[in-house]
């Protein structure tokens, strides 16, 4: 049985999001395709919120130099994902944050962040746990220091096998009176 054009794509993107950055700069066009598929098609949410990740990556690459144009172009063909941010929470965090620091939109950025931390507020998918102190800096970073608060208890009071481990109190038993030798 022939794979249809949705599974060829799926198999292709899963391909190069496979491959080293550097190396995948001749298949934007796919990931653009994987990116602007329908919503209602059979490629995985994930998958697309992946291959935006990508493609950012690829444009702030240096030897890339992607034009301002093409920056915009792929703002716009973020906004369209905004319902698919949730299904990937981290891989949609490192999206803005390639967005904000490379690629100079902050509208997109911000967005994706405040749509995150708004599903914090009631049920979540596990993988919020991840990035709940990563959206407690973004709050931080505007000045929200009662959700800054609220993130980092949150994040506290995580199931311990969903812990960010950047939480944990650690204790190391080595003092500088304690030096052997």
């Amino acid at each position: 049985m022939e794979p249809t054009g949705e599974e060829r794509l799926e198999a292709g993107v899963e391909t190069i999001l496979a491959l080293p950055v550097s190396s995948v700069q001749s298949h934007e066009e796919l990931l653009v395709r994987a990116i602007q598929t329908a919503s209602g098609s059979d490629l995985p949410k994930r998958l697309r919120v992946r291959a935006a990740l990508r493609l950012a990556k690829i444009f702030a690459l240096p030897d890339r130099g992607a034009s301002r144009a093409e920056v915009l172009e792929f703002e716009v063909m973020l906004w369209p994902l905004r319902n698919v941010f949730l299904q990937d929470p981290v891989v949609s965090f490192d999206l803005s944050e390639v967005c904000r620091t490379a690629l100079n939109l902050e509208k997109i950025a911000d967005f994706i962040c405040s749509k995150l931390s708004e599903a914090t507020q009631g049920d979540f998918p596990e993988q919020m746990w991840f990035v709940m102190l990563d959206l407690a800096a973004w709050h931080a970073d505007r000045g929200e220091e009662a959700e800054v608060r609220r993130l980092w208890h949150l994040a506290h009071s995580a199931p311990k096998r969903m812990q960010d481990p950047r939480v944990l109190s650690h204790f190391y038993g080595w003092r500088f009176d304690n030096e052997p030798g």
